[in-house]
């Protein structure tokens, strides 16, 4: 796969002008509507779940399985996030 930068690649617009036979988002576009937007939407949706299952009552005390989950979830978004 070969990459190719085109002179408006860093501007808004969604469509790439004068470069990959203007077929091709623009890496901006790209980056902010098919990433951020749905992982935005996702956080949304999810917040008030988590806070329902907050409040319920512990159903099993399994506080170092959780304190594991914990660390390996935090590690999983660190590395994630320095990508």
């Amino acid at each position: 796969m070969t990459t190719t930068t085109c002179l408006n690649d860093q501007e808004f617009g969604p469509i790439v002008k004068g470069c990959r036979n203007d077929f091709d988002f623009t890496i901006k576009f790209e980056l902010v509507i098919l990433s951020l937007v749905p992982n935005l939407v996702f956080v949304l949706v999810a917040l008030p779940r988590c806070i329902q299952l907050h409040k319920r009552l512990d159903v099993v005390s399994a506080r170092l399985f959780q304190a594991a989950k914990l660390v390996s979830l935090s590690t999983t978004m660190v590395v994630y996030a320095s990508h």
